[in-house]
């Protein structure tokens, strides 16, 4: 509560001032980070990603690439910001989100926030490495139908 006069009138009034800034996630709201390719504990920028935990969103919504491939950095009204930037979301449910991990992130241990507007409801963190091997098949391991991930 700060004190103040009105120097026209002479009169003194008290104003209360409301600091806004993120709020602290609920105890126990963790969530871990795997390559959504090999479900591997490391990611790579530029590469797809899951996060995993409870509560995480409302229902499932699955975002929609624009024209230039993108994903938007806000789904269902969450956000996911990785190692301080936005990552675009690819699908949010309760349990798990995809996204795609932001290109500037910095090599090593990050931090991962999710937020639902200004509430951060969980936390985390992520081992970025410049590269993620992961190898994906569409028949059961056939050689022929591999394609391969570098991150």
């Amino acid at each position: 509560m700060a004190h103040c006069m009105n120097r026209r009138t002479g009169f003194e009034f008290a104003i209360a001032l409301r600091l806004l800034a993120p709020l602290a996630p609920a105890a126990g709201a963790r969530m871990s980070v795997v390559s959504g390719a090999s479900f591997q504990p490391v990611v790579a920028p530029g590469s797809s990603a899951s996060l995993f935990g409870s509560g995480l969103g409302p229902s499932v919504v699955v975002g929609t690439a624009g024209s230039d491939g993108t994903y938007s950095n806000q789904l269902g009204g969450l956000t996911v910001t990785v190692g301080g930037a936005a990552a675009d979301l690819v699908m949010v449910s309760p349990s798990q989100i995809n996204f795609v991990v932001p290109l500037t992130v910095p090599f090593g241990t990050v931090n991962l926030f999710m937020a639902d507007g200004l509430q951060t409801i969980a936390v985390g963190t992520a081992s970025v490495s410049p590269t993620a091997f992961a190898s994906l098949t569409t028949d059961a391991g056939s050689a022929r139908n591999q394609e391969t991930f570098h991150g």
